[in-house]
């Protein structure tokens, strides 16, 4: 047999081969992030969309009971007649606090903005909140004036409405961050004729504080 004509395969040296996996690894760095926070904004976004059917169902059962006019139905920040208190039979709570434990028991306090500003206490001021079955954080807002709220005379521009009673604000991630909004907290304005309305309606944009984020998302 001649030798001469046996081809020997060559096979990669222990050096190669490390800097074929160290490629890889750089090559993965750069992908796998952007892939996994995509993912995770897509299930925000999903979770967005079922959390404020499931309010505006519950604003619409409620507002079956006041002739489908909400003026004068939510007059207190606590007590029996604060908006918390008023969707409690159509949502299911596993916790409930008052306005003075709000921020630091229900809520975390590093709920922030799309531009990155901590909200309370500077921004958002303390109300009513409840954690629902799986997690999601619900703070329910009248106004800096109560009676504008029971009144349902607030004007929202962010909603474009004038007959805002109040406002629900979701964080669908509860105790998870990255508690932003526009990114897993959202935000409605309950208006008189017993409507949600996301904030951001009429817009086109996610940006800022993030409140515009609101509508957005719930038609992409």
């Amino acid at each position: 047999m001649n030798n001469s004509n046996i081809h020997h395969k060559k096979s990669f040296t222990l050096a190669e081969t490390l800097v074929v996996l160290a490629v890889i690894g750089v090559v993965a760095a750069l992908i796998i992030p952007p892939l996994v926070n995509g993912y995770q904004e897509m299930v925000w976004h999903a979770t967005w969309k079922k959390q404020f059917s499931t309010l505006s169902q519950a604003t619409t059962m409620l507002a079956t009971e006041t002739n489908v006019n909400f003026t004068g139905v939510f007059t207190g920040t606590n007590g029996t007649n604060n908006i918390r208190d008023k969707y409690r039979d159509y949502l299911k709570y596993i916790k409930e606090c008052d306005s003075a434990q709000s921020w630091g028991d229900c809520i975390p306090l590093d709920w922030k903005g799309l531009n990155g500003l901590i909200l309370y206490p500077t921004y958002w001021n303390p109300a009513p909140s409840a954690v629902l079955q799986d997690g999601t954080i619900l703070y329910f807002a009248t106004s800096e004036d109560p009676s504008g709220a029971s009144t349902c005379t607030i004007a929202i521009p962010e909603s474009g409405v004038v007959d805002s009673c109040g406002q629900i604000m979701v964080d669908v991630n509860g105790q998870k961050g990255p508690n932003t909004l526009g990114k897993d907290i959202y935000r409605a304005s309950i208006v008189k004729k017993g409507r949600l309305v996301p904030f951001g309606a009429g817009y086109n944009t996610c940006s800022g504080w993030g409140d515009n984020c609101s509508a957005y998302y719930l038609t992409r």
